[in-house]
């Protein structure tokens, strides 16, 4: 079938990938005397410790961005609100959706940034954790692998489910924009609207 074609040849990739990153890890070889054991070990803490410091600068950038999101969403729902309490004077209502679609296209911007950050984080992640898979391959107990192999077998990537949510965040904008262009060129007239104050 096509699907496990496609299956081996994702998978021959992956070891001819990996074989190339064992090649660049290991420039001199495998042949370890117990002093270069103790040195792999080390480096393997360190590349241990940098995943966490990476993991954690992640978590904080999520943190910022969905902040960011949640101001300029609370901004946007008010400027709705009083465009559509404003609609009567059609100068204010243009300058307020004007307003609003400035407001969507930062927030696509912003989610854009956020979402090619997270692929970026997930990248990095990802080949540490490749990189220790080589390592352990060289020690007593071999944990990621065996972690990654586990979790392999139902696996959805947290960088995919991350990045879901900024386009959660792109559809809202999305709409809101067409929302504030349709005001300010069709300039609807709501039936049954109180005249304008003179």
């Amino acid at each position: 079938m096509l699907s496990d074609r496609f299956i081996k040849k994702k998978q021959n990739l992956a070891s001819m990938e990996q074989a190339e990153m064992e090649e660049i890890l290991f420039p001199l070889g495998t042949n370890f005397d117990p002093d270069h054991e103790k040195l792999l070990f080390e480096h393997y803490k360190l590349l241990t410790q940098t995943s966490e410091q990476l993991a954690a600068r992640r978590q904080a950038i999520n943190n910022f961005f969905l902040s960011i999101n949640t101001f300029i969403l609370a901004g946007m729902g008010l400027m709705f609100k009083d465009g559509f309490q404003l609609y009567v004077h059609q100068h204010k209502l243009t300058g307020i959706m004007i307003l609003d679609l400035a407001f969507a296209l930062i927030g696509l911007l912003i989610d854009a940034n956020w979402s090619a950050l997270i692929h970026r984080y997930g990248k990095l992640l990802g080949n540490q954790m490749r990189i220790a898979e080589a390592l352990e391959k060289h020690m007593v107990a071999a944990i990621v692998t065996a972690q990654v192999t586990f979790d392999r077998k139902d696996f959805q990537s947290l960088t995919t489910l991350e990045r879901n949510i900024t386009h959660a965040f792109q559809a809202v904008y999305l709409a809101s924009a067409a929302s504030a262009i349709f005001m300010i060129v069709y300039q609807p007239v709501f039936h049954g609207a109180p005249p304008p104050a003179l």
